[in-house]
């Protein structure tokens, strides 16, 4: 896994359990580059990221990255058409 840089005393076999999903995620979303989260789009998927995002995302990021993952995903009410179109460059559907 690419990304075990990020989970410094963590072996990769304790990460993939089902169980770690969600920390694996929030930390991903916290401080992931555009090759980690290219991994974890394709593992996870993006219905379940929109998911943990309005269920987790409050809790387990930075206030500014949770409302960052909120306009990528159009999650929050209405958004200017600068953030839907800055949300459609970086994740398109």
């Amino acid at each position: 896994m690419a990304t075990l840089r990020l989970f410094d005393g963590y072996e990769e076999h304790q990460l993939a359990t089902p169980e770690a999903q969600e920390f694996v995620i929030g930390r991903l979303l916290e401080e992931g580059d555009s090759s980690d989260l290219a991994w974890l789009s394709t593992e996870v998927g993006r219905p379940a990221l929109c998911h943990w995002v309005e269920q987790r995302g409050s809790r387990q990021l930075s206030r500014r990255s949770h409302r960052f993952w909120q306009r990528v995903f159009g999650i929050s009410g209405s958004e200017p058409e600068s953030s839907r179109l800055a949300r459609e460059a970086l994740w398109p559907h």
